[in-house]
């Protein structure tokens, strides 16, 4: 029988069908999941950045099966450095924050407590002041307007967004600019 290590030591690229596939042995072999995140998060391990990319192709198609890890997710954040891998994971977050944001999943709503949303919130702010590419930025921006347009949400939260939006709004790449443009006309003062 094959591993999850297996399958992603052999993804020769970033394509989606070599994602997919990856993801597809998982979705067969739920047992595996949680060897998937750990290997994800295991920065040691040379193709971390691979298992973090079938990680979000899992999520998509099983959005629950993160929660019974969600503390080790979400403690498990800052320790990603790579774009590769803060991409797919930060993907992973956005989906979380939207699914939180609309209330649209009862059991994530149920699963996630306040302290592993407030990890998620300070990674969030580490992406978009940080180094990274465009695409953890922009996760970021729409993670932290999720959650922070809440009504039990602390009022800092936009607040922040919308100062770190408006400062850096023309110094960045066009991808940037047009969602934080979207989230400011919809942040309130």
């Amino acid at each position: 029988m094959t591993t999850v290590k297996e399958h992603i030591e052999q993804l020769k690229n970033a394509s989606r069908q070599n994602r997919q596939k990856a993801a597809d042995f998982v979705l067969q072999h739920p047992e595996h999941f949680e060897e998937l995140l750990n290997l994800a998060f295991d920065t040691g391990y040379l193709w971390h950045h691979k298992a973090a990319w079938v990680v979000e192709f899992v999520y998509k198609a099983q959005p629950e099966w993160l929660y019974p890890h969600l503390d080790f997710f979400t403690r498990s954040l800052t320790g990603l450095q790579k774009d590769s891998a803060i991409r797919p994971i930060g993907k992973v977050c956005e989906l979380l924050s939207n699914s939180y944001h609309k209330k649209s999943n009862w059991l994530l709503v149920n699963s996630i407590q306040q302290e592993q949303l407030d990890r998620i919130v300070s990674v969030a702010f580490d992406w978009l002041i940080g180094a990274y590419q465009v695409a953890p930025k922009v996760y970021a921006m729409q993670i932290l307007y999720n959650l922070g347009s809440l009504p039990e949400s602390q009022v800092w939260i936009l607040q922040e967004l919308k100062a770190i939006l408006s400062e850096n709004l023309y110094q960045e790449q066009k991808a940037y600019q047009a969602r934080a443009k979207y989230l400011l006309l919809k942040i309130k003062d």
